[in-house]
């Protein structure tokens, strides 16, 4: 797991850690997603963006007025009877009305179909046979029961990560909790399947999001095709020498000087590369410590769309921020990126990057030099 243990870290809660979560929880101070957030607004505007990335605060928990609730709802029923409606009749859908539903899926899926809609999209890719045979009751059992010396390791290297996996969320906070139970069997099946990528830090975070959907074995099922088949070749990432995050950064890079030329060279000249800011933005999807409403929405698109999403909101969150990285030098540019994840409007980040031109035969155009 050493390739991407210094990339993504965060702090593992002890048993009084546990004790303050439970008592939050049963307070009712959750988010939509679940996460356990501060008590009052008050207490908002006074943390840190670090903390406030940790406590996952979603934009709107954050700063709505009553007045905007109420249109928000407004909009989310209406777009909760449209999908209704394409559910309904979903080979028509994707068929005869292909750009319809397509540009429904960016606009945003409801919540309260995530679970039905996340294993639709994947089908709607060419998706070969990656089990050979295995289910995952058998890998599971292989995991659990397994002698090899690198099988222990691994497991030892799960059970070590899974308290630091959304501790302030509901499912995930209890040690030995029903939540981390079913994260551990996912990750330890996964090992088994993929043995050379194995188990790495920041998936985790990825098999919780879709834990927070999903079934555990529909988790598993979604979870190793986006890691070993095409558009998105997750598993990539995480191989020996991370060669699918090092070509991710280098995409980046590339389309920071195409779309935003005067911030690429503001950050070459502070000697500022990608890999010091945007690493856990690609290696984990945006689940690490963006906003949950933010990381949903990238999600619906990255099922139906596969990498190009990922690379438009990155750009999209740099021009967003433009003229405040174009003022700063590199100590104060690294820690202004480190505080832009929870000022995200999730709604305005989307409708930015949609429009940013970024496809998926632009990617595979861009590589390392020969």
């Amino acid at each position: 797991d050493g390739n991407v243990s210094e990339v993504v870290k965060s702090k593992a809660p002890n048993s009084s850690d546990d004790d303050e979560f439970s008592l939050e929880i049963m307070h009712g101070h959750l988010d939509r997603y679940g996460f356990a957030t501060t008590d009052t607004g008050s207490d908002r505007l006074n943390m840190n963006a670090m903390s406030l990335a940790r406590d996952r605060q979603t934009y709107w928990s954050r700063i709505e007025t009553p007045s905007q609730r109420r249109q928000r709802v407004r909009l989310e029923d209406l777009r909760i009877q449209k999908w209704m409606n394409m559910l309904s009749k979903w080979d028509y859908e994707i068929g005869k009305k292909r750009k319809r539903f397509d540009r429904r899926v960016r606009k945003g899926i409801p919540d309260c179909f995530r679970d039905k809609v996340w294993p639709k999209l994947l089908k709607l890719h060419p998706l070969r046979d990656t089990l050979k045979g295995e289910t995952y009751e058998n890998l599971l059992l292989k995991a659990n029961k397994s002698t090899e010396t690198e099988v222990a390791h691994t497991r030892e290297c799960i059970s070590r990560d899974i308290g630091r996996t959304f501790p302030r969320h509901v499912v995930f906070h209890r040690r030995n909790g029903i939540g981390q139970r079913a994260l551990t069997n996912v990750l330890r099946a996964y090992s088994m399947l993929d043995r050379e990528v194995g188990y790495c830090q920041g998936m985790g975070f990825i098999v919780g999001l879709l834990l927070g959907y999903l079934t555990e074995e529909n988790v598993f099922c979604l979870f190793q095709t986006c890691m070993l088949c095409e558009p998105w070749n997750m598993s990539e990432l995480y191989k020996p020498g991370m060669p699918g995050s090092q070509l991710l950064l280098h995409q980046f890079e590339t389309l920071l000087k195409i779309h935003i030329p005067d911030v690429a060279a503001h950050l070459d000249r502070e000697l500022i590369v990608p890999s010091m800011y945007a690493t856990q933005w690609f290696i984990t999807v945006f689940t690490y410590n963006f906003p949950f409403d933010v990381v949903v929405r990238v999600w619906d698109v990255f099922l139906l769309e596969g990498w190009p999403i990922v690379f438009q909101v990155a750009i999209a969150i740099m021009k967003q921020n433009r003229k405040e990285i174009l003022k700063r030098k590199f100590e104060h540019i690294l820690e202004f990126f480190r505080g832009i994840p929870p000022s995200l409007n999730p709604q305005e980040i989307m409708e930015l990057a949609v429009k940013i031109p970024i496809t998926q035969a632009q990617l595979a155009a861009i590589r390392f030099p020969a």
